[in-house]
């Protein structure tokens, strides 16, 4: 029953639309797990910096 399901070219459609979503989806965890201490860092950073007020003349 399965194999026939598999064979049925609507089956590799959606099998395909599940690889796709699985791609996207693991690609999103390592975007965010890269991504979101490099913003942690720059925070860090930009604390640690003193900003100058702005001058009036």
């Amino acid at each position: 029953m399965l194999a026939k399901f598999l064979k049925e070219e609507k089956a590799q459609g959606n099998m395909n639309m599940v690889y796709m979503i699985l791609v996207i989806g693991i690609v999103a965890v390592v975007l965010i797990g890269v991504i979101k201490p490099m913003f942690r860092q720059s925070v860090t950073v930009a604390k640690a910096q003193p900003v100058e007020a702005p001058t009036t003349k």
